[in-house]
């Protein structure tokens, strides 16, 4: 994909690499710069990427959308999962998790590995929740818990339930999602792919302004 991106100049940036350093092409040049609504090819805007907890806010105030903020790996590098805005907004306090990233989770681990265990019960003593949309936050703490007693058996779950520590504990794990993530410049924001298909290798890539993300025709 970076290659493809690399490769592809429109043709105003070709000719604003032969005009002179002259102050009234510099200004030409930076004005139809910033009234573009995109730019295809390469970005000529340089910015320093967003501290990932100023990003998970921004992510959690904006209008909800179907764009894809994340592409996640898993353990064996064999398949990526994608997490579109809508379901990353779950993650906001008071809202119950849902999407497909949090069910393909869920799903995968049932279908491998555990599925020939023979399970012994017990039962863990733990704190409860004071809510009544938590409960997908909980769950994916004391699995987090139990992976790092590994192969202990944790006897005690301890999760402050408290409307402060809980929404903390969603912003950790949005901030965990996202740099476990792919880098935005590594896959299309609307499909998820960042390697495509021989017939589609000649996709034109095209960059948001505003958000920065890259999309393909």
């Amino acid at each position: 994909m970076q290659e493809l991106i690399q490769k592809r100049k429109t043709p105003d940036m070709v000719e604003t690499e032969k005009l002179e350093d002259s102050q009234l092409a510099q200004e030409e040049d930076d004005e139809e710069k910033i009234t573009a609504c995109t730019i295809i090819g390469r970005s000529p805007f340089i910015r320093k990427f967003k501290e990932v907890l100023e990003e998970v806010e921004y992510l959690w105030t904006v209008k909800p959308s179907e764009v894809v903020v994340a592409v996640v790996k898993n353990d064996e590098q064999r398949q990526k999962v994608t997490l579109r805005h809508r379901e990353f907004q779950s993650l906001r306090p008071h809202e119950l998790l849902m999407g497909e990233y949090f069910k393909m989770r869920r799903n995968r681990l049932g279908k491998e590995d555990w599925v020939n265990i023979t399970w012994q019960p017990g039962t863990i003593t733990h704190t409860f929740q004071k809510d009544g949309t938590s409960c997908g936050v909980f769950v994916m703490e004391m699995l987090k818990m139990t992976v790092m007693e590994f192969p202990n058996i944790p006897k005690n779950f301890h999760i402050e339930s408290s409307k402060r520590c809980i929404k903390t504990l969603r912003q950790d794990m949005a901030e965990e999602i996202l740099k476990g993530s792919d880098s935005r410049d590594m896959f299309c924001s609307f499909c998820g792919n960042g390697d495509l298909l021989h017939p589609v290798i000649a996709a034109l890539w095209i960059q948001c302004e505003t958000c920065e993300r890259w999309f393909h025709t």
